[in-house]
């Protein structure tokens, strides 16, 4: 008799063990975002709601292929307001979808190199109060023109924003939509402005690379690839992409096709765009020099970030600090260039 129960003990204890085992498995699936199943709560649901109208609010094929796009009626009234207010036509932005297509404006000699990166990327994205599609709309653009196995991860740091969509309902988005890649959403506890806040997202990057992103852009066919070849061959080559524009009131893309220019400066310390100083590289498809980097994009391998004394996190709010790391890069032996 003791022989049995000591044996029932035993068979209860192993239970009692694997239920535990189990239930802790359930709550990392939960908490991680990976947990397909979603528990609809009455606060989740609401968040739900929100996101299904958000998104029936979209008219298909609006700004397809970076095309202009126009409203009619009240919507573009209110998208008028709002230009007026904010030099944005964010009415126009709710109502186009996220996951627009753009064409593909690369030199037709460009579409013929052959990249195959080894490394994958960490892309950082730093946002104060930016419109909840047009950060949508950034990050969809990386997943959709980005070759998954080089999309290492996106990390999305909120500045501590007082826009309320951009904490449950960006959170929700991303639990719901996205939740099969890997992107993570920080929110700052206090406003720590652009270079902290950066610092904040690299500290959290696990990629052989580092792509810093303004949250109101949008990847190109083939963006990533030349970005991370480069780096591949030079670690110290910090590049930087050819920036083109969204004009803030058609939300049109729009590019000066094969011409481009370097980043320069000015003696008075102010960022300016020069032309390519040399001739040679103006013919040719490849990296070029530049003296400076706008600073708003750019692709810089994560440990060389490092070696190089990262930002300097005394700079408060926003400026300077290109020209801050462009010096540093040079000094330090490094290279900036422009990717064509």
């Amino acid at each position: 008799m003791k022989i049995k129960f000591v044996k029932r003990t035993r068979i209860k204890l192993i239970l009692l063990l694997v239920i535990l085992g189990i239930v802790i498995i359930y709550f990392r699936l939960l908490f991680s975002g990976n947990f397909n199943t979603i528990k609809y709560t009455p606060d989740i649901q609401i968040l739900e709601n929100k996101i299904r109208e958000y998104e029936e609010r979209m008219i298909p094929n609006l700004g397809d292929n970076g095309e202009p796009a126009h409203l009619t009626g009240e919507d573009k009234e209110k998208g008028d307001e709002a230009l007026r207010n904010v030099a944005l036509n964010t009415v126009l932005s709710d109502r186009m979808p996220l996951t627009r297509s753009l064409k593909d404006c690369r030199n037709k000699k460009c579409k013929e190199f052959t990249y195959k990166p080894t490394l994958n990327t960490s892309v950082i994205i730093i946002f104060y109060n930016e419109i909840l599609s047009v950060i949508l709309r950034t990050v969809w653009s990386v997943i959709l023109r980005s070759p998954l196995h080089l999309l290492k991860e996106i990390i999305l740091v909120d500045d501590c924003s007082t826009n309320e969509d951009l904490k449950g309902l960006l959170q929700h988005y991303i639990n719901t939509r996205l939740s099969n890649y890997d992107v993570k959403l920080i929110h700052l506890e206090h406003r720590m402005g652009l270079i902290r806040a950066r610092l904040q997202g690299a500290r959290l990057a696990t990629g052989n690379v580092m792509v810093f992103l303004d949250a109101h852009c949008e990847a190109t066919e083939g963006w990533l690839e030349p970005l991370l070849g480069r780096i591949e061959q030079e670690r110290t080559a910090v590049l930087v992409p050819i920036i083109d524009v969204i004009e803030a009131n058609t939300l049109a893309y729009s590019t000066n096709g094969d011409s481009f220019e370097v980043g320069g400066f000015s003696w008075s310390g102010h960022f300016t765009w020069i032309k390519v100083q040399d001739e040679d590289a103006k013919e040719r498809l490849g990296p070029v020099r530049s003296p400076t980097m706008a600073g708003g994009l750019f692709a810089i391998d994560r440990e060389y970030f490092w070696e190089v004394g990262s930002y300097d996190e005394q700079m408060d709010g926003w400026g300077g600090e290109n020209l801050e790391m462009s010096f540093r890069i040079w000094q330090c032996g490094g290279r900036l260039e422009t990717v064509t």
